[in-house]
């Protein structure tokens, strides 16, 4: 059964399930991770531990959850990072139709774009990659190599527009840093150190936009501006501008914020995307 989007708002929890592939109940508390802490998460190199830390969940197969009751962040800022880790592998990528696919997510994530527009676009990756599939399958050599780009694409386009926003965070990872490293070493045999350690490289990368989109958990700290601050932070999120963080430091400084990880963030942050906690928390978007 193909899966169905569930009639909710974006930023807003999950009231029930949906659909799942397996009859395992939700679990009816959250699953401490005893090695998650502040340092854990400012050091950690891999996703996984911290978007299952987000998630609330231990060692489980995610797909077959269909409800997170005891998620650390909205479903804005999950789809958000399923949209940031198309967007860090995208010049390796090769496909117009998963490059709009991903802009109405995000457009869906701020609720600027309808459930209608998430289904007709999750529909139309879907039939386009079925369409693909004999070619796909038999495609050996030079032929297959010349579709990977577009392939990957779609394959992760897909997982960006999930249903349920937790998933796509989850999958999308996983096929972002898969995706990198075969396309970062063409030709390279799968099992090869050069995969391994793009791999790696694309894995801490996409730590680096966990920290950028939700912050640290175990150090929340408020930040504040008045209407001007509020404005060029506007400003930054619609145009992208994110190169300008360093000088929006210089802004938030001026209107007497004190918030030194905001700070730290924006002047040396490496990593920014939609979603930036501190950007959020300027503009009030939820968590």
């Amino acid at each position: 059964m193909r899966p169905v989007f569930p009639n909710r708002e974006p930023s807003q929890p999950i009231e029930g399930p949906i659909e799942s592939s397996s009859s395992e109940p939700v679990r009816d508390r959250p699953i401490v991770n005893a090695t998650m802490n502040y340092q854990a998460w400012q050091d950690s190199q891999s996703p996984k531990p911290m978007l299952s830390h987000l998630l609330g969940v231990g060692e489980v197969r995610i797909r077959d959850i269909t409800a997170f009751p005891h998620c650390r962040a909205s479903t804005r800022k999950f789809r958000l990072f399923a949209c940031a880790c198309y967007r860090r592998v995208s010049p390796l990528l090769k496909s117009e139709l998963a490059d709009q696919t991903v802009a109405i997510a995000e457009r869906f994530a701020d609720g600027r774009a309808t459930r209608s527009e998430m289904k007709a676009a999750f529909d139309l990756i879907t039939e386009s990659l079925l369409s693909q599939e004999t070619k796909w399958r038999t495609a050996r050599g030079w032929e297959r190599a010349h579709l990977i780009p577009a392939h990957a694409a779609l394959q992760l386009a897909l997982q960006v527009v999930a249903p349920i926003a937790e998933h796509a965070a989850y999958y999308a990872s996983s096929n972002a840093y898969l995706a990198y490293a075969e396309l970062a070493n063409p030709g390279v045999a799968p099992h090869d150190v050069a995969v391994s350690r793009s791999r790696r490289e694309e894995e801490a990368a996409q730590a680096e936009i966990l920290r950028c989109i939700f912050g640290n958990l175990f150090a929340e700290e408020g930040v504040n501006g008045g209407s001007a601050v509020t404005a060029i932070a506007q400003q930054i999120y619609d145009e992208e501008e994110f190169d300008n963080l360093p000088n929006f430091a210089d802004a938030l400084e001026a209107a007497g914020c004190t918030a030194a990880a905001a700070m730290r963030h924006c002047c040396h942050g490496t990593i920014h995307f939609r979603g930036c906690w501190v950007l959020d928390q300027i503009l009030g978007q939820e968590a």
